[in-house]
């Protein structure tokens, strides 16, 4: 086994190979993110390979191709209550002949600079015990969704917009309720009339179409590869479960359901399990997603923050 130190952008780079003739060149587009963040793991494999995987965070990375040569692609995310520090990032690959590679990268993640806000309801913010157990419920079936979804990679080109509106509270956001926090925004919400159209910001499988205690009406689509895209407090979807749905298609109708403090639509994105930034997402989707999914990109308004 060979162990290699190394320093690279203000972070601590281990890598511990398993030696192998077969062993390929790991590639990570930065070994720095913020939590919200995501980046990409890259490496070209010989035909002869019969397994590869990964995990970062004790949960699993799916990797996936964008075309026919042999050079494979995952997507990692920092959560956005990710603990700072350093992480390792794992990926193991087995060839037919019995042997195998393994590489620990370490990655360096640093604290988000979210804001904090306070909010008020005028109803009473406890809830009883049955509803507490609707809601862990509803947590385990949505991490069984996000941890199902497709292998292979179903986005194409550049991600856009869910809808055009002033953003009325930011990704990562601290929320304050009666001076306590209380929880951490897992997305961004769009100031949006009830009613108004939803669109898909890029191809993908609808995996879950239904009502959920805090998001109200939900839809959950699947853009593969382990990259899920939220929508939250819906009026109503106009996408079923299972319908594949294509880049600016009119999915769903914003709303006010769930528990809000008024009409808006709350969009997130998850990656392999790690709730991100859609705005990063959307930012960087040409620049951070390997090359070649992003020849298509679609011009639209940005967004009023």
């Amino acid at each position: 086994m060979i162990i290699i130190f190394g320093r690279f952008l203000s972070s601590i780079v281990l890598t511990i190979y398993s030696y192998s003739a077969l062993s390929p060149a790991l590639y990570i587009s930065q070994p720095v993110i913020r939590q919200g963040e995501f980046i990409t793991v890259s490496l070209t494999l010989p035909k002869s390979f019969k397994t590869l995987d990964g995990t970062f965070f004790g949960r699993k990375i799916k990797f996936f191709k964008t075309d026919t040569s042999n050079k494979y692609h995952a997507l990692i995310g920092a959560d956005v209550i990710a603990a700072p520090g350093i992480h390792p990032l794992e990926v193991n690959v087995n060839y037919v002949d019995g042997k195998s590679y393994s590489s620990i990268e370490m990655i360096f993640v640093q604290e988000g600079n979210f804001r904090k806000e306070n909010l008020k309801f005028g109803r009473k913010s406890d809830i009883e015990e049955k509803v507490k157990k609707r809601v862990y419920n509803e947590w385990v079936m949505m991490q069984s969704i996000l941890a199902s979804g497709k292998e292979r990679r179903l986005w194409k080109g550049e991600f856009i917009y869910p809808i055009n509106g002033k953003i009325t509270s930011g990704f990562g956001n601290q929320r304050i309720f009666d001076k306590e926090l209380q929880t951490v925004h897992t997305g961004v919400d769009f100031r949006a009339p009830i009613r108004t159209p939803v669109k898909s910001p890029n191809n993908g499988r609808v995996a879950f179409a239904g009502k959920l205690y805090y998001c109200g009406n939900t839809l959950l689509i699947d853009h593969g590869a382990g990259l899920f895209s939220q929508y939250c407090h819906l009026h109503s979807s106009k996408a079923k479960n299972g319908d594949m749905v294509k880049t600016g298609e009119i999915v769903a109708f914003s709303g006010n359901s769930g528990r809000t403090t008024g009409p808006h639509l709350h969009w997130a994105i998850h990656v392999n399990g790690a709730r991100v930034d859609p705005m990063y997402v959307k930012k960087y989707s040409a620049v951070v997603l390997p090359r070649g999914l992003a020849k298509e990109a679609i011009k639209q308004e940005e967004p009023v923050i």
